[in-house]
């Protein structure tokens, strides 16, 4: 037998001490009441979440409402006082469901209508900024950072907070909002990497120039050396490389390999960065550990950085450890057009390195090679 929700007493059994229907209970003596298809569709859901070996078994009924994208039956659990902050076996809720859903207003709703109460919540609720942050899904970022208290990020290492996160997963209007939220953040990863180092590395201009506002330092490097401008080159982020310098970044501080930003965006392959590298009045000449300059880098296929440089008067002449300069190197490598482009420049094709090679006999019978050094 059933009442005029159609719902029956084997339905109802064995669920008091379930919270969700213990708020259901209040409901159906509230004027708020289920009918037709609502009622059966609790029903069902009542029937599924206590059926063992049922995906839903042992779920709140709200976090199972929602899961399944029953947006009306999940709204009337809530208006009947479902927690949505209830877990799962598998320790996730109604919230976080909605937002990787893409539930936006049903995820403000239930923020809204149940704020956090607990430090449990808190600490949840940062796990579910850190996941929004991931998706980009302002609205709820919003909501979310409206309850929570910025310092509660101290709790967490820097890479799991929302603003690592935003940054990480390159979202730049939700790491504005949290840089606003949080403000300054100093600490790094096991790397070494700060935000600043990670925004440039994703290449985020309106987020670098927030956290140099915020008072991180431009000249900042990891555990490796590799300061923002180091990142900004060896990505590709020409531009973000302008505003870096604008800031009064080094341009040619190093990484602990020797590494400039200008040798980067060669190695790279960012014929632009190479570009504004040159334009910022980076040393051409610099060489690294291993003696190599950024022309000797070029040489070995990098044609269009190659002439960059050499418009810039970089050195010829320089050998690296190997005793290879770099009409040798572009000699070793077969680039026949960085060939073409040194000889031009007056590169001398018979210098010898340390072995006592010149570039006719790296050239090994390379027929190509050997018209353009014999021209």
């Amino acid at each position: 037998m059933k009442d005029r929700q159609d719902v029956s007493a084997r339905d109802l059994a064995g669920y008091r001490d379930n919270n969700s229907i213990k708020a259901l209970f209040a409901r159906v003596r509230s004027p708020h009441r289920l009918e037709g298809d609502s009622a059966e569709k609790l029903a069902l859901l009542r029937r599924q979440v206590d059926a063992q070996g049922n995906l839903y078994h042992g779920w709140p009924l709200l976090a199972a409402a929602v899961a399944q994208r029953d947006d009306r039956t999940a709204r009337d659990l809530l208006a009947g006082g479902s927690d949505p902050w209830v877990t799962t076996p598998n320790n996730t809720n109604a919230i976080a469901i909605a937002i990787n859903n893409g539930d936006e207003s049903l995820a403000s709703l239930m923020m809204h209508n149940q704020p956090i109460r607990t430090p449990e919540q808190e600490k949840e609720s940062l796990r579910l900024l850190a996941m929004t942050a991931s998706t980009d899904r302002l609205s709820v970022l919003k909501d979310l950072i409206a309850m929570i208290p910025a310092e509660g990020n101290v709790h967490l290492p820097v890479e799991e907070t929302a603003l690592w996160t935003a940054i990480d997963s390159g979202h730049e209007d939700a790491a504005m909002t949290l840089a606003s939220w949080q403000g300054l953040d100093d600490r790094t990863d096991d790397r070494g990497r700060n935000l600043l180092l990670l925004a440039s590395e994703r290449g985020l201009s309106n987020v670098v120039r927030k956290l140099l506002g915020q008072g991180l330092d431009v000249g900042t490097a990891d555990n490796a050396g590799r300061t923002s401008t180091w990142y900004a080159a060896e990505n590709g982020h020409c531009r973000l490389m302008l505003m870096l310098t604008d800031h009064n970044a080094d341009i040619d501080q190093s990484d602990l390999d020797g590494h400039t930003p200008l040798i980067r965006a060669v190695v790279a392959e960012h014929d632009e960065c190479v570009a504004v590298a040159i334009a910022a009045r980076s040393n051409v000449d610099h060489q690294t550990r291993t003696g190599n300059t950024a022309l000797i880098m070029a040489a070995r296929d990098r044609p269009q950085s190659l002439r960059l440089l050499l418009d810039a008067d970089a050195d010829m002449s320089i050998r690296n450890e190997a005793s290879f300069t770099a009409l040798m190197t572009a000699v070793r490598e077969s680039c026949v057009e960085c060939v073409s482009y040194l000889i031009r420049a007056g590169a001398n094709p018979r210098r010898q390195n340390s072995q006592g090679q010149n570039c006719y006999d790296i050239a090994a019978g390379d027929e190509r090679i050997l018209a353009i050094l014999e021209s």
